[in-house]
């Protein structure tokens, strides 16, 4: 085989095993780990079970797989966004109204896939339950980060300590996509998360006679 056919072999394998992970990751998402089988992911795909054994000798491997490119997408489309605000206060804002926006896209099953594996892998999981403790290791240190240095510039409440507000935040993401994911969400989830911010995120006192941050200057 000549270079553009290895080329071109090489650009398939890469596809077949991006769309094995991508619909892999909606069915953990709808219906958890331990109720899709490897049949299932089979079946969406396509795929025969030698093509789905090339690309990943089991399906732990395959989680594992999707839970590293889902801490790259949350590196990249979450933290990376919101980190290019100024101060801590306004980091942390930016990440929590990121999570809102991002959740409301109907191709981001991240949040929902681990909220429900959350829900159901135990001890006996093994590297798979510590993979998705990882990820949400890294959300709470993160907020707890950006909080403590909002306390420390003033920009965030005394009444709550850094770890429990950073856990405060991890447990309501994880419980708004598990709402979501079973109808029984009553409010909106920015709602939520506005009510958290508030709580947490001191505002600057504006001066009297100050006009609106967005107020338009008259001409």
């Amino acid at each position: 085989m000549n270079e553009t056919g290895m080329t071109l072999v090489q650009s398939r394998g890469q596809t077949t095993r991006a769309d094995i992970l991508q619909v892999a990751r909606q069915l953990f998402s709808k219906h958890g780990y331990h109720r899709t089988g490897i049949a299932d992911i089979q079946e969406a795909t396509g795929l025969t079970k030698g093509a789905f054994y090339h690309h990943f000798r089991s399906k732990e491997a395959l989680a594992l797989a999707i839970l590293e490119r889902t801490r790259q997408e949350y590196a990249e489309q979450l933290f990376a966004p919101a980190m290019q605000q100024q101060t801590a206060a306004e980091r942390l804002e930016a990440l929590l109204d990121r999570a809102v926006a991002l959740n409301s896209r109907p191709e981001w099953c991240n949040c929902q896939m681990l909220a429900t594996l959350t829900a159901e892998l135990t001890p006996a999981d093994g590297r798979l339950r510590e993979a998705v403790q990882d990820i949400y290791g890294d959300l709470h240190e993160r907020c707890r980060g950006l909080l403590s240095e909002a306390r420390e510039a003033g920009h965030a409440s005394d009444q709550i300590d850094p770890d429990t507000g950073a856990q405060w935040i991890a447990s309501t993401l994880t419980g708004l996509s598990l709402a979501r994911k079973l109808g029984i969400a009553r409010v909106p989830a920015g709602n939520l998360i506005d009510a958290m911010k508030r709580s947490l995120i001191k505002r600057p006192a504006k001066a009297k006679g100050q006009a609106p941050r967005n107020a338009t200057s008259p001409r």
